[in-house]
């Protein structure tokens, strides 16, 4: 048997995620093979995107206090997280809901000879796409974290071809760890995507190469003039101090290692203070930890 994966990027209404559905189970359909000789699973892809930052001098407050960072993409996954969720609910289970409203009667047909093509479930999960430098992982956060928590993943689907009821079993994937300026930012973003979108085990991180690249290969192989941004230095630096700091490992020089980097830490925090605050303000090396370790939660309403 061939198994067959369909990346889907979700739209923002249930109807136009299910009209996409049609038109790949209609090509797969003129093969003959779709629930004989293939198993077909449907993956809902968010896009990442870049951040389209306000106007203004980066470093000022003002800049910095105009909306919150990636906002028009946290919001446009929010509305896609909820029409995969109403998507599922309505149209790929018999609900009372879907046998009684008389707008869901044209789509019945469909839902009968979708759930019954190879009685297996066709929505294997979500995942995150494009350049992974585009979207850091904290913005997916809060839609994995509904997914994992909302009820409706443990709505029963109801298979038609032998009469029985099955859990939809909902798998999550992040890319992540290929597309790095540094190996270290490569590192962070794959420990951020495991804790940030409360992975565990049975979930995947799409491609990881960051964790198997030999530094010294990394090193030997980048660009010399590759640029990092203060933001990204400060947040990898942070990110290797919180790693030293809590491990119990026997590290070569360990403590002056993280004297030093808390030095240069502090230094930049205090760069960075000066130009957004102008005035006497000042964030501790923890501060700044507990802020970093926070951005999983969303800073809108979800």
């Amino acid at each position: 048997r061939i198994n067959v994966e369909g990346r889907i990027v979700p739209s923002d209404s249930p109807s136009k995620i299910a009209k996409k559905v049609r038109e790949i189970i209609s090509e797969f359909e003129r093969t003959g093979i779709l629930g004989q000789n293939l198993n077909l699973k449907f993956v809902f892809h968010f896009i990442k995107k870049k951040d389209d930052l306000p106007s203004g001098k980066e470093g000022e407050l003002t800049f910095f206090l105009q909306r919150v960072r990636w906002e028009p993409l946290r919001k446009e996954i929010r509305k896609q997280a909820f029409a995969i969720r109403d998507f599922i609910k309505y149209y790929s289970s018999v609900s009372e809901y879907s046998l009684r409203k008389e707008e869901n009667k044209k789509d019945f047909s469909f839902v009968r000879k979708f759930s019954s093509l190879k009685g297996a479930e066709f929505f294997h999960g979500i995942d995150a796409a494009s350049k992974e430098y585009y979207t850091p992982p904290e913005v997916f956060a809060p839609v994995y974290t509904y997914f994992k928590r909302t009820p409706i993943l443990s709505h029963k689907i109801y298979n038609f071809s032998n009469t029985a009821e099955f859990p939809p079993k909902f798998c999550f994937t992040y890319h992540v760890g290929e597309e790095f300026r540094d190996l270290l930012s490569g590192l962070r973003s794959i420990y951020e995507a495991v804790i940030f979108l409360n992975f565990s085990e049975g979930d995947r991180i799409g491609h990881g190469v960051a964790l198997r690249l030999p530094p010294e290969v990394f090193s030997r192989e980048r660009r010399k003039d590759t640029p990092l941004s203060n933001q990204e230095v400060l947040d990898d630096l942070t990110f290797l101090y919180f790693l030293l700091k809590r491990t119990d490992k026997q590290i070569p020089k360990k403590y002056e290692t993280i004297e030093k980097i808390g030095e240069t830490i502090n230094h930049l925090l205090q760069k960075l203070c000066k130009a957004s605050y102008k005035d006497n303000v000042h964030f501790t090396i923890d501060d700044y930890i507990d802020s970093w370790l926070l951005r999983r939660n969303c800073p809108l309403e979800f």
